[in-house]
């Protein structure tokens, strides 16, 4: 006949058996969460060749998936090799500005360790690009990463050095000047054409930093 108290003794058992695997386990999942949000760059550059290699929709999608959707400092790699990489790299340029979803996302991804320099412009352009092209995809994807732009958002800059790659002469500049403002008008009614609600927000702010800066190419007509 089992006591009263070996029946106790069990129950404390069992309870505290139940315990410690709610604690494994909660260990466990907070490991493997430490795990995702690891940003690997030597596997990224890897993946991101095999994207150069063939653009297909598996290694697009891997590619994006190396990324964590929020910023860690949990990084390895080379950084530097990766971003020269994509820099260079006109297929990485041709995806984006076409709107392929999973490089778009990735791009939008990747702002978040990308400080101000030539990398940043370089993706800041490409990025301009997207927003003239395809408003409605650049500012959904803006929209979700938006803590990835703390300086301003990626509509501040042009392509206008592939139309006036050089100025020399005064008519350089102001060509320059004139064909650079058509860039940021035609945004603007790209922009203004998007009118999801959930979207007005960052598309209001993207079409003020525009005009800031189209109001400033003006006043250098007149100096």
């Amino acid at each position: 006949m089992i006591k009263i108290g070996d029946k106790i003794a069990n129950i404390i058992l069992i309870l505290g058996l139940v315990v410690l695997m709610f604690v494994s386990s909660s260990a466990a999942a907070g490991f493997i969460l430490k795990l995702q949000d690891v940003i690997d760059w030597d596997k990224l550059l890897v993946a991101f060749k095999a994207i150069e290699e063939n653009p297909s929709l598996n290694n697009r999608i891997k590619f994006l998936s190396l990324i964590p959707e929020k910023y860690t400092d949990n990084q390895i790699g080379n950084i530097e090799k990766f971003l020269m990489a994509i820099n260079a790299s006109e297929k990485h340029e041709k995806l984006l500005c076409e709107g392929d979803i999973y490089i778009v996302e990735a791009t939008f991804r990747l702002m978040a360790y990308v400080e101000p320099g030539a990398y940043y412009e370089d993706l800041f352009i490409s990025l301009g690009k997207l927003a003239t092209d395809r408003p409605r995809l650049f500012l959904q994807m803006l929209n979700k990463y938006e803590e990835n732009f703390k300086y301003e958002y990626p509509v501040t800059m042009t392509e206008i050095l592939d139309i006036v790659p050089d100025i020399i002469t005064k008519e350089d500049a102001e060509r320059q000047r004139k064909e650079e403002l058509k860039l940021y008008e035609k945004r603007i009614k790209a922009l203004e054409s998007v009118t999801d609600p959930e979207l007005l927000r960052v598309r209001d702010r993207c079409i003020k930093e525009i005009k800031e800066i189209i109001e400033r190419l003006k006043r250098l007509k007149q100096l």
